[in-house]
């Protein structure tokens, strides 16, 4: 599947991502313009912001602190910048996870 909300610049990941929080479980449902991404937490005081880091962070293989939110921090909408992740990993692990795995 071709992944058009993720891009690589310079030795960074860019990518977009729709929350929603509240949810039943956490878990990626859709992606192609945007990865959307179910969160448990609710959107109170950056709970699903933080359940969001952690949760990409154990899917990408990643350190926590390798991902930042650089725009919508506090909207449902967010464009993340991650660090020490090559575009093809990122494609094929998001690949992955969206077939089930």
């Amino acid at each position: 599947m071709d992944i058009k909300c993720i891009k690589q610049i310079n030795n960074k990941i860019i990518l977009k991502v729709h929350v929603i929080p509240n949810s039943r479980q956490t878990r990626i449902v859709k992606a192609n313009d945007i990865i959307e991404v179910e969160l448990k937490a609710p959107p109170r005081k950056g709970e699903a912001n933080r359940e969001l880091i952690k949760f990409l962070s154990k899917k990408l293989g990643v350190s926590q602190s390798d991902i930042l939110i650089v725009k919508g921090v506090r909207n449902k909408f967010k464009i993340l910048e991650i660090h020490g992740l090559a575009l093809e990993k990122a494609t094929r692990v998001l690949n992955k996870y969206l077939e089930g795995e």
